[in-house]
């Protein structure tokens, strides 16, 4: 009769086990998240550590734990069940003081790039000169930068839908938002290009139009089919 009480208080003390332990990770990690080192996300390391956010996680988990523990050793009072509520309401306070926070902080590291670049964009491109995005297609070029951006994928497919939309016109240049990975590709390789600009895994290239439509014809030659023609109800 009495194990299903023992087991239910093995999870009760498991709850706050667990609290204790999320409260110990936060604080370990604190110290190390300077050597976070994404190159989509740059900066985000020592943005972590200075935000503090680690470290409050670390004591709103350890307030959590400390509070279930001595109601749920005092058997709870009068409430047998506020243990539970001493455990939860501090984690309710974690999403508004560090998860939140988190998270934005995270999204404004992630643009970073993108907003530099389309700064940049917005400083360099000529009269006429269109503007595209190949490979890590980011909607937020379009914001930031206030310009009509054409997104091509990663395949060579997505080469040859950008050469395909751009017909030859002054200034005989387009430029292209490139990641490092996309860059690397073979059917990017060798492409010429002048770079403008750089930002954490993105590049800012101007490409001449006939040497893009060339690559285009070439991947067409070898069977490589466009898509952009294509019903793509998610195309921005």
């Amino acid at each position: 009769a009495d194990a299903p009480g023992r087991w239910l208080t093995w999870a009760r003390w498991a709850s706050v086990l667990m609290a204790a332990v999320m409260a110990a990770a936060f604080w370990i990690a604190a110290p190390l998240a300077v050597q976070i080192d994404s190159p989509e996300i740059p900066g985000l390391g020592p943005a972590l550590e200075a935000s503090g956010v680690l470290v409050i996680s670390g004591g709103v988990f350890a307030l959590a734990a400390m509070a279930g523990a001595v109601l749920l050793w005092r058997r709870g009072g009068r409430w047998p069940g506020s243990w539970l509520l001493a455990l939860q309401l501090p984690l309710v306070a974690w999403q508004v003081l560090a998860l939140v926070p988190t998270g934005e902080l995270v999204d404004q590291r992630r643009q970073q790039p993108v907003r530099q670049l389309a700064e940049q964009v917005r400083l360099q491109q000529r009269p006429g000169e269109q503007l595209a995005m190949v490979g890590v297609n980011k909607p937020s070029l379009h914001y930031y930068s206030r310009k009509v951006v054409l997104y091509a994928g990663r395949p060579p497919s997505g080469l040859l839908d950008l050469a395909e939309q751009l017909p030859p016109q002054a200034p005989g240049t387009v430029l292209v938002v490139i990641d490092a990975t996309t860059a690397e590709l073979p059917h990017w390789q060798d492409m010429p290009h002048e770079q403008l600009g750089a930002a954490g895994i993105y590049r800012l290239w101007r490409v001449p139009l006939d040497a893009l439509q060339q690559r285009g014809q070439a991947l067409a030659a070898s069977g490589v089919e466009s898509t952009w023609r294509l019903p793509n109800l998610e195309r921005y």
